[in-house]
Order: structure tokens, then C-alpha cells, then sequence
């Protein structure tokens, strides 16, 4: 765990999504429920949870049977998210034994007050409708990944947790896609440079952000192959 505010419980495409913030808040539930409750493990990082906050429909990022039981065993739990998740839901829970309920939707750039927290959705550019947050109490974190882009992602100088896609490192990348064209004509990873977020663009933010605020943390998210080996050029605030 990074600290007692954030608990990156899974993060990646093949492991899943899920972050927990202050015990209290979850971003994206792309992962088995046995993952947050398991009493034989005497595992349950549930029972404090007010907020799901969701970002898009990838089966990375939700598992619909993860979030109508933790609404089984936490009924009280709020369901946030963009117009976009609205008829996925609706559709599981036409067959659902246990459906998802306290749904509420919400509109980008708009801040609403749930649970005593500001919750802001911003866009977010990837092959489905996407969005991340900015969750806000006595901290503040900005939590943005399965994007190429943050140009549409407001500048705040008061953030404390960047929770951010570290993806790739883009000059590197390049180079690979240079050499797989060239030997075979094809490369996969022409994919992830138009879905997913190098750590120069996300680097670039946090620069915008933090021109005062010098106690801040980062959380690289999603991080992959292509990035693994450059974490030493980065500073102190860098937490994994």
C-alpha cells in the first residue's frame, strides 16, 4: 500500500483495475470480488466503502458481477459514473439475480458533493467514452489512465496524489514500432501510443500542476513493459 490514503489493488490490462482512495472511495472495478472480500483471508476493504466512481466499459475496468456484490454486502454504496455506463448496467441487470442499484450519473466538468467528497469527471480520449476524476475531501487526487492525452484535463496547483497512466515511454516505443515495421511490416504497439499515455504526457501534466506545490505524490498507473527499467530518471515524489 502507498500510503493510508491510496491502495493500488490491481492496476493493468491483465490484471485488472481498481484503486481505493481513503478508504472510502474506488475508482473502476476490473477485478474478481474475492479481491476486496474474502473472509477466509479475513479480507474486506468494503465494509468503509461509500463511492464507486467508474470510467468506461472495458472489461478491465468493470466487472458488473464485482459491483452488484459489493452492493450485496455494502448496500449503501453509491454508484457514480457518465451517461455512457448507464445502459451496460441496465443490461446486466435485466438477468442479474443481484442488480446494481444507487446509481447516479453525472456530468462532465461538473462538480458534485457525494459523501462529503467533490467529485469532478473530466474527459478522457480512448477508443470508448471515457472519463477520469479529480476526488477531492481534505486531499486532492487527480486519477486519469487508458488515455493519450490529458489536454482536456483541467490544471489544478492544489493536487496531492497523481494518480496517473505511466504507460510507456514514448522515444523508446518509436524506436521498437521503427524496427517491427521494417522487419515484418506490422507493430501492436501503434495501438497502445493512440490509446494509452506515455510518461512524457503525463510527466508534462504534473509539471503544468505543480508549480507550487512541492509536497505532492505520484502514482504511476498501467505502467507496461515499455516503461519498466525508466522509474531512476524520476524524482522523489514517485511512489510504486
Amino acid at each position: 500500500m502507498l500510503s493510508e490514503d491510496v491502495r493500488v489493488i490491481s492496476t493493468g490490462s491483465q490484471d485488472g483495475n481498481c484503486v481505493l482512495y481513503f478508504n472510502e472511495v474506488m475508482v473502476d472495478v476490473g477485478i474478481p470480488f474475492v479481491r476486496l472480500f474474502n473472509k477466509s483471508k479475513k479480507l474486506n476493504l468494503i465494509e468503509d466503502l461509500k463511492v464507486v466512481l467508474l470510467t468506461h466499459t472495458h472489461g478491465d475496468h468493470i466487472h458488473y458481477n464485482t459491483l452488484a456484490s459489493i452492493q450485496r454486502y455494502n448496500p449503501a454504496v453509491k454508484v457514480v459514473c457518465g451517461e455512457w455506463m448507464k445502459a451496460p448496467i441496465d443490461q446486466y441487470n435485466q438477468t442479474a439475480d443481484f442488480k446494481i442499484s444507487n446509481v447516479y450519473i453525472i456530468d462532465v466538468l461538473e462538480e458534485y458533493n457525494i459523501d462529503d467528497y467533490f467529485i469532478t469527471a473530466f474527459p478522457l480520449s480512448h477508443d470508448v467514452l471515457n472519463c477520469g476524476y479529480f476526488i477531492e475531501k481534505d486531499k486532492v487526487v487527480v486519477h486519469a489512465t487508458d488515455t493519450y492525452t490529458m489536454a482536456n484535463v483541467p490544471v489544478r496547483e492544489d493536487i496531492d496524489y497523481y494518480a496517473i497512466e505511466f504507460n510507456f515511454d514514448r522515444d523508446y516505443v518509436e524506436e521498437v514500432i521503427d524496427r517491427e515495421i521494417k522487419e515484418t511490416g506490422f507493430s501492436h504497439r501503434e495501438r497502445a501510443i493512440e490509446t494509452h499515455l506515455s510518461f512524457q504526457v503525463a510527466l508534462g501534466y504534473i509539471r503544468k500542476c505543480a508549480t507550487k506545490k512541492q509536497d505532492y505524490i505520484i502514482i504511476p498507473l498501467h505502467t507496461s513493459s515499455a516503461f519498466k527499467g525508466y522509474l531512476k530518471q524520476f524524482d522523489s515524489h514517485i511512489h510504486i
